[in-house]
């Protein structure tokens, strides 16, 4: 049986049969506590689309999409991806599941739009294969997101680093502890010291170049709402890890993430501009690299996207494609008719620059 929850007090009791669907998925951006703290920020009332399959009263299947009305469409999306733009999905207990949940979105002729969900996931090929004479489909390469594997040990991660990285690092905590005390620190807040660690980070990041262009967290308060929400959540399980590069004990770099299932999930990072000729940024990833190193875990997960200066770790990188379904019905043919008109628009923007 399919069904839609659109009420944050329904989706908030499925916490247990969720987390046991998602964590095989292994992926803390499929948990629950994700999603609740994505719909209690981003989403207003009436907009959570949430699809879920049930057998015998047991949840098997879900969707965490929510409706989004953008230029006239209204379109299902995964919830929390246009202001957060993490890799997402769908989660199962098995493909029959997945496959009753693929008919049921697919039998609400509604455009559809899932951003950043990695290419061999079985709900791309089976959304494909469902709306083929239902929907038009389109499925597009999108932005990856680097990891590193921890499974041979710090030292010879180290020593596979180029001999000038690792001489930049070295120059960069010299040119540092000139300056003062310096200190790496790693840490675990419960739910009752984690707000006063939050607002350690804010002040770090709105003092970088985040802070300048306007897009830190301070500066955007459903963003910042989001990630109080989930730190909270996440200290709550014992999930959520912060690391600080102090000068004397006055926090310059700072890095959220969540240790789950055997990685370390980065998902917010900044420096403070002043000590950019410390690279301070840098030298806390590095040592955030290192902890999950010595921590035993699987893997490093850089999340966001695919940028340069990430490469300097590794070059390994989880791929994404994006999918766009549009019914063939009015609403649906309106949607793709107004999408190719803005691409069509962007692309002679473009030429004319």
């Amino acid at each position: 049986m399919v069904e839609i929850v659109d009420r944050l007090e329904d989706l908030r009791i499925l916490s247990t049969p969720w987390n046991e669907i998602a964590e095989p998925f292994g992926n803390p951006l499929l948990r629950h506590e994700w999603f609740v703290a994505c719909a209690e920020a981003f989403c207003p009332p009436q907009q959570l689309s949430i699809v879920i399959v049930r057998s015998k009263g047991k949840i098997t299947a879900a969707a965490p999409l929510v409706s989004v009305r953008q230029k006239g469409i209204e379109r299902l999306e995964l919830l929390g991806c246009s202001f957060l733009f993490e890799p997402g999905g769908f989660i199962y207990e098995d493909l029959a599941a997945l496959e009753e949940l693929v008919e049921g979105i697919v039998a609400l002729k509604r455009p559809l739009l899932l951003r950043r969900v990695p290419s061999s996931a079985e709900e791309i090929r089976l959304l494909r294969g469902r709306s083929e004479r239902h929907a038009y489909t389109t499925v597009k390469e999108t932005e990856g997101s680097l990891w590193l594997s921890c499974k041979g040990g710090w030292a010879e991660f180290e020593s596979a680093l180029s001999s000038s990285r690792r001489a930049c690092f070295r120059r960069a905590k010299r040119r540092a502890e000139a300056e003062g005390k310096v200190q790496f620190e790693m840490v675990s807040p419960d739910a009752e010291n984690v707000d006063r660690y939050l607002e350690e980070l804010l002040v770090v990041e709105t003092a970088g170049w985040k802070g300048q262009h306007g897009t830190a967290l301070q500066l955007n308060e459903p963003l910042k709402r989001f990630f109080y929400l989930y730190a909270q959540a996440a200290a709550r399980l014992g999930l959520l890890r912060l690391g600080f590069f102090r000068m004397d004990k006055k926090a310059i770099a700072s890095i959220l993430a969540v240790q789950c299932a055997g990685r370390l999930w980065v998902l917010k990072t900044g420096y403070d501009e002043k000590w950019a000729r410390c690279s301070p940024g840098a030298l806390l990833m590095h040592e955030m690299i290192r902890y999950a190193f010595k921590q035993g875990l699987e893997g490093y997960e850089f999340l966001g996207i695919d940028e340069p200066w990430l490469r300097v770790w590794t070059d390994q990188a989880h791929a994404y494609v994006s999918t766009r379904t549009y019914p063939y019905s009015p609403k649906g043919l309106f949607g793709l008719g107004v999408d190719l008109s803005c691409q069509a628009g962007g692309k002679v923007m473009r030429r004319f620059k």
